[in-house]
């Protein structure tokens, strides 16, 4: 027979795993935790659930005995049949009773706690990935997902082999090793000197498709139907480099390049048309130290 104290321990570690696993707190930090750390934090929360289930076993006896004699009179019946030594041990049939509570608490703990806060018009999943993607936890791409949902701008995305993809990130998770983005805009990268070119306008292409499936099927089509049907998910270890990317200003990054000679040290001005001297922002300086570095 199973002795008492690693039939309780047990207990511990399976109802601690279970809510650590579902709270969105806790997710990301006990998911990537390793070795007796895992063991660590899955025993402590398993105890405080047992203490908090030992509370409310207590509480609902003292205010109701005649139910709660009723209650443990069947569930003594029904070990009775399963395990008839237990049944026979107050003490384990006591611990029993309180690790099943434990165990169903540690499942619905995380779903209440969740809808308290959207009671309150808060979002605990959103605010809890928000503060582990400034953390070394999550996936590198993490933070660059919110900030790009904040600004409102798509991010910019270099493989390996030189391909750009332009688009937002409409799916990525705490373990996944991949990343799945709605393109806008493809190109490459440039052999000799890296520069982006664009080679397709995916808005053009995405819009005829969607307006001929719905004339097609004579119905809207859910926009994240639309999404999926365009997405191209792009794994981790293929990414060489991410970054904001504002398609809008790129016109003013192309007038101020100083290697395709539109711009003279001591001359840079954002307007387009005026070349005034008192608009200057580059120092003559840092245009002769670029070319040196250049040559170099």
């Amino acid at each position: 027979m199973i002795k008492p104290t690693v039939l309780l321990i047990l207990f511990f570690l399976v109802s601690g795993n279970r809510f650590l696993s579902n709270y969105p707190t806790t997710v990301v930090k006990y998911e990537k935790s390793e070795g007796y750390h895992t063991f660590i934090l899955a025993a402590v929360a398993g105890v405080l659930l047992h203490i908090v289930s030992f509370i409310i076993l207590t509480v609902f006896t003292l205010c109701f005995p005649s139910l709660a004699y009723s209650i443990g009179f069947e569930f003594k019946k029904f070990v009775e049949v399963l395990m008839p030594s237990i049944a026979s041990n107050a003490e384990i049939l006591n611990m029993v009773s309180v690790s099943g509570v434990a165990f169903v608490l540690a499942g619905l703990a995380p779903a209440i706690i969740i809808k308290l806060y959207a009671l309150a018009n808060r979002n605990l999943i959103l605010e809890a990935w928000q503060k582990d993607a400034t953390g070394d936890k999550t996936p590198e791409f993490l933070s660059l997902a919110f900030s790009s949902a904040s600004l409102g701008l798509p991010v910019a995305f270099t493989m390996k082999n030189r391909k750009v993809y332009i688009g937002y990130i409409i799916r990525t998770s705490a373990a996944s090793n991949d990343l799945e983005i709605l393109p806008i805009v493809s190109g490459y990268r440039k052999k000799e000197d890296l520069d982006l070119v664009y080679l397709v306008d995916y808005q053009p292409i995405t819009d005829k498709i969607s307006e001929d499936d719905k004339t097609r099927n004579s119905s809207n089509i859910a926009s994240d139907v639309i999404a999926k049907k365009f997405a191209i998910v792009l794994p981790h270890r293929e990414i060489v480099h991410a970054n904001l990317h504002d398609m809008s200003q790129m016109e003013h990054f192309r007038k101020h390049r100083f290697d395709l000679g539109q711009v003279q040290a001591d001359n840079v001005t954002f307007d387009g048309e005026s070349n005034k001297p008192e608009k200057v922002v580059v120092h003559k300086k840092w245009y002769e130290f670029w070319k040196w570095f250049k040559r170099k």
